[in-house]
């Protein structure tokens, strides 16, 4: 198995959205990452409302690091990207949180 990238999804309400905002904005003069939209409905297999962030093993510790400081109460998750979504949602995954049941009945399909 060969990670090539990594994702990280902000999980969030209406209640900490604004969190979500402030965040990004303090993360995009970093350069860490590609920034996906900040949804306001669960997307994919994600069982809340999420952003994704996309970004390279070199920047992965920075990103932690960064999360680890400022997320405050949003939720994240972290999965590798191999290529096999299931495995990158089940086996390559860590949480920032607590961890939420992902709709994995979409990789049946």
């Amino acid at each position: 198995m060969q990670i090539n990238a990594y994702h990280a999804h902000l999980y969030y309400t209406q209640k900490n959205i604004d969190k979500v905002y402030n965040l990004v904005e303090k993360l995009k003069p970093l350069n860490l990452c590609q920034i996906g939209t900040i949804h306001k409905k669960n997307v994919g297999p994600h069982p809340m409302w999420s952003c994704q962030l996309l970004f390279s093993e070199q920047n992965l510790s920075s990103i932690v690091s960064f999360l680890l400081k400022n997320r405050g109460d949003i939720i994240v998750f972290f999965h590798g990207l191999s290529g096999n979504d299931l495995l990158d949602h089940t086996d390559y995954t860590f949480w920032m949180g607590d961890a939420q049941k992902l709709n994995l009945e979409i990789f049946n399909n």
